[in-house]
């Protein structure tokens, strides 16, 4: 039976606790080929075999309810089934949660982050948008609650090839190109994240025609480039 949704619980964040957190599996291919589809009968296989799994999409277009039978995907989680929550990760809210774990007062947020100028130089910093919303997800994988990880499993709806691809290079680029401090410090723990085979796999989709193929190829390379462990395709 469908649940409703529910509000979050207390949780906490404790990486060093859980060794390297919850198992990640990201799931792309070419538009049209039932990524989607895949991730979600993913997410669903965990949760029958007992696992406690966050299903993601990122900025996505919420495709995940009209599969899922559910109600409408947002930014914050929702139980949709026992032990099944869903969530969609944009780059403004996920930069806006980001900020807050540092600044911790929502006043001091928006002074600074709401602020057009500054605004304006945000949009502009590479690869910070793919930053915070694998920030996002590295958060969840590491939550904690009642002394044991709050997820088992987290499965990415992530994009499709060119953007997945912006995305598992992000963290690397970012650590050759800012100064030693609090961002490249993140950027490590994402680029670890993405690249330890023990928790971070990712899934090709495709169809047996000729441009779907053709960008599963071309993912597939990339894969290897970026250094993360391929799963089944």
């Amino acid at each position: 039976m469908r649940r409703r949704p529910r509000r979050q619980r207390c949780v906490s964040v404790d990486g060093t606790m859980q060794g390297h957190g919850a198992d990640i599996h990201l799931v792309s291919g070419k538009g049209g080929v039932g990524k989607t589809a895949t991730a979600c009968a993913i997410a669903l296989g965990a949760r029958r075999a007992g696992k406690k799994v966050l299903l993601c999409e990122l900025d996505g277009k919420d495709q995940t309810s009209a599969l899922l039978g559910v109600p409408k995907v947002g930014y914050a989680l929702q139980e949709v089934f026992e032990d099944l929550f869903v969530v969609d990760i944009n780059p403004r809210d996920a930069l806006h949660e980001y900020v807050l774990l540092i600044l911790k007062f929502e006043a001091l947020y928006r002074a600074v982050f709401e602020n057009r100028l500054v605004r304006a130089f945000v949009d502009l910093v590479p690869s910070l948008s793919e930053l915070v919303m694998l920030g996002k997800i590295w958060f969840h994988a590491v939550q904690t609650e009642h002394d044991r990880r709050r997820f088992d499993v987290i499965v990415v709806d992530a994009p499709a090839t060119g953007h997945l691809l912006a995305l598992l290079e992000a963290p690397q680029a970012v650590y050759q190109t800012v100064p030693p401090g609090p961002m490249r410090d993140n950027a490590v723990l994402l680029r670890d994240m993405l690249r330890n085979p023990a928790q971070t796999q990712l899934h090709v989709v495709t169809t047996p025609e000729d441009s779907p193929v053709t960008e599963a190829c071309t993912l597939l390379r990339g894969t290897q480039q970026a250094q993360v462990r391929l799963g089944p395709v």
